[in-house]
């Protein structure tokens, strides 16, 4: 070899020393690892999880390694080889390696095993209890009919519902009053981990305390190491305001009448006893009508309100207390023209009474005219007697009467038994709520002692108006 060739040689050796100097210098080595330990916050009764991920700028393969350290001491390790970058791996710890308050690290280690360069990264947590936790807020149910409710809860632990120990309650009035109790508890509710804490019945009859007092309600959870959650609430004692109900007139009615009777029923579903007030509205302060103290529910009140002029309007209202709470109702009716809105009716009969059998049929006229200048829809009901009227063979015929019109019904009487009864027909405007009531009395008798249809006359009389008539008929001829 010439000085040339080794030279060039030479040269040649050089730079592929360089070379693989300059390739080894170039390398980098993987990213230190993100590190992901769960759960957090790591209770003391979870298992716990490691993920770590390795990632190498040049995409080559490598190692991983996680290593478990408990307080300082290594108690577990688990290796990954060849794998790609990009690539996830998880190592899990059983919750039997660790307790309450020691502290529980993850280690991550790659290596790229191109040269000694090692990234590695760790994470830590501190094992702990989960205290009870009320998760939606004290929950009350107001009872019907009673001055009293009841509390509920819903308690999580994540440590599992064998863990929750013990519910309990602890009511404060505005007095100072106190009451506590332990708490009914459902583990079935809803999963292993939580349980339904309730308590029936805080009423006015628990230490002290009143109808509509409100009550600051605190509820507890233990868990069996010893930890505690709580939640409060407000909730007064209830009660139910009286229902006025029934009530007439009807708001926005209207009538034709110079005394109308105001009238209501009353009902407490708690049992008190109710005062009631009727009012007249119209003017600038309210007028007292009536007022009635100590109605049982169910009962009703009246008044009836006099001398009141025909085309206005009539503002009033009902107060009705509990000695809780009031109930206020507020209404109003027009007033008309009473002779605008009736009919005329009468019963179609030559005397003042009707003369009827027993067990069989009368037919009783009952006339009906409309006298004013408009149409009027009308609603006529008989009542009493076995009474009906022939043309629909109901007690209660619907019919339209023009103005100027009349109509006559025919009703069937059929008693049962003798004596002396009233057959009631009554007729309504059934736009204006206005009616007409007519009665007239019904003599039944046994069937074989109704001689005469005109009550009253005995046979000697009808002989003597029978001659007479027929003497004043004869002396008409002469």
């Amino acid at each position: 070899m010439n000085k040339k060739e080794k030279i060039f040689s030479l040269q040649y050796m050089v730079i592929l020393v360089l070379g693989f100097t300059v390739m080894a210098v170039a390398n980098t080595p993987p990213e230190e690892p993100t590190i992901d330990l769960t759960p957090d916050p790591l209770w003391a009764t979870h298992d716990a999880s490691c993920t770590a991920e390795y990632l190498d700028p040049e995409g080559d393969n490598g190692d991983m390694r996680i290593e478990w350290f408990v307080s300082g001491n290594s108690v577990q390790n688990q290796s990954w080889t060849d794998i790609s970058s990009g690539e996830s791996y998880t190592s899990y710890l059983n919750s039997s390696e660790y307790t309450i308050n020691q502290v529980v690290l993850c280690n991550a280690t790659v290596d790229d095993n191109i040269d000694d360069d090692i990234n590695w990264s760790n994470d830590y947590e501190l094992a702990d209890t989960f205290p009870p936790e009320i998760t939606s807020g004290i929950g009350f149910q107001n009872y019907t009919g009673e001055h009293a409710f009841n509390v509920s809860a819903e308690i999580l632990d994540r440590e599992g519902e064998d863990e929750i120990a013990q519910c309990y309650l602890e009511v404060t009035d505005t007095e100072g009053n106190i009451f506590r109790d332990n708490m009914t508890m459902n583990r079935d509710y809803a999963g292993e981990e939580r349980v339904r804490c309730t308590y029936s019945n805080i009423s006015n009859a628990t230490s002290g305390f009143e109808v509509l007092e409100p009550m600051d309600v605190q509820v507890f959870a233990n868990d069996s190491t010893g930890d505690t959650g709580n939640d409060t609430g407000v909730n007064p004692v209830p009660n139910t305001p009286p229902l006025i109900y029934n009530i007439l007139p009807e708001d926005d009615s209207t009538k034709a009448e110079t005394d109308i009777e105001l009238k209501a029923n009353f009902l407490d579903e708690d049992g008190e006893k109710i005062d009631v007030w009727f009012y007249n509205d119209s003017g600038s302060t309210p007028q007292l009508l009536n007022s009635s103290k100590n109605l049982s529910s169910g009962n009703y009140s009246s008044v009836v309100w006099e001398d009141l002029p025909s085309l206005r309007t009539f503002e009033w209202y009902i107060k009705a207390s509990d000695g809780f709470e009031n109930s206020t109702v507020n209404l109003r009716f027009r007033n008309l023209i009473s002779s605008q809105f009736r009919v005329q009716t009468s019963f179609e009969h030559r005397y003042s009474s009707v003369v009827a059998s027993e067990n069989s049929t009368t037919v009783v006229p009952y006339r009906v005219e409309n006298t004013a200048t408009d149409q009027k829809s009308l609603r006529t009901t008989t009542t009493g007697l076995n009474s009906e009227f022939g043309s629909t063979g109901t007690g209660t015929v619907t019919y339209d009467l023009a103005p100027g019109q009349s109509r006559i019904f025919n009703i069937q009487v059929t008693p049962e038994n003798t004596g002396i009864y009233d057959l009631t027909v009554d007729t309504e405007n059934t736009d204006y709520e206005v009616s007409n009531t007519d009665t007239i009395k019904v003599n039944v008798r046994n069937p074989g002692s109704v001689s005469a249809e005109i009550p009253g006359i005995g046979l000697l009389q009808l002989l003597f108006l029978a001659l007479t008539s027929s003497i004043l008929f004869y002396s008409g001829r002469l």
